[in-house]
């Protein structure tokens, strides 16, 4: 994510609507990603002495060499004849594009950037709610030799059970979350479990909530996968993962089972 503010210095706004190019150059100089972004604050309202601060996520392909590439910034009207705007910055190239710095390009294996909850371990990190118990089960599992145990009579709380997370979640980046669920009990049977990843920022204060698709009551007893592909704010830095009720104060009693849960990245900034 790039943080940035823009001061207009001069004595008029600008009269049309302009985006910021990013581009990021390789060793050779080629261009290796290029965005464009219309800000948050269009450039018409950008007045005289106003500073504007926005927040791009700038996303890079998968395929992006590593080593060290330099960001550079321009402003252009993308409608023909694409007129771009000269700033006050320094050493453009011919494109009016301005440096503002180099960035290190590094390969991550995707696979170390997936949280997994799968209940092989003694120590799994879950917090049940009030009301409900939680425990390793090692007679039940939908895969490998165990799952979480989940049972008890909820009320006041969103969630039966919830995993706060060690590791980040990255801002303006595409997730899939998934688990596998298996509910013998139920009670009232109205109110569908499903699993819910909350997004917090860097200072923990709640952004967003993304839940999956509902288990199907109509097919109890049986290991059900709830999904969903997600997109995180871009101040996303935290979050957790919890098995939710759907209502705070209804009084739910549950007997079911959590296994092989996963937080995946698949695009990243």
């Amino acid at each position: 994510m790039i943080e940035h503010q823009w001061t207009n210095q001069g004595v008029a706004p600008c009269y049309d609507s302009y985006a910021l190019e990013f581009t990021l150059h390789d060793a050779d100089g080629q261009v290796a990603v290029r965005q464009l972004d219309f800000p948050d604050t269009a450039t018409t309202l950008w007045w005289p002495g106003r500073t504007v601060r926005e927040r791009t996520v700038l996303r890079v392909p998968a395929a992006l060499q590593p080593g060290r590439h330099l960001l550079r910034v321009a402003m252009v009207k993308p409608e023909p004849p694409r007129q771009r705007i000269r700033l006050a910055l320094p050493e453009p190239d011919s494109e009016l594009r301005y440096p503002l710095c180099s960035i290190p390009a590094v390969k991550f294996d995707r696979d170390e950037l997936t949280i997994r909850a799968d209940f092989e371990a003694e120590q799994h990190g879950w917090h049940a709610a009030g009301g409900i118990t939680i425990r390793r089960d090692t007679s039940v599992a939908h895969t490998g030799k165990a799952s979480l145990r989940i049972e008890g009579t909820q009320q006041g709380s969103w969630n039966y059970a919830a995993l706060y997370l060690d590791q980040p979640v990255y801002p303006g980046s595409k997730y899939r979350l998934t688990c596998w669920l298996k509910v013998d009990r139920l009670e009232p049977a109205h109110l569908a479990p499903y699993l819910k990843l909350g997004v917090s920022d860097q200072a923990g204060k709640w952004l967003a909530n993304f839940a999956t698709t509902k288990y199907d009551l109509e097919q109890l007893g049986r290991w059900q996968r709830l999904a969903v592909v997600l997109e995180t704010p871009p101040n996303a830095a935290g979050g957790h993962i919890a098995l939710e009720k759907g209502n705070k104060e209804a009084k739910i009693s549950i007997s079911c089972w959590l296994d092989d849960v996963e937080l995946e990245l698949l695009e990243g900034p």
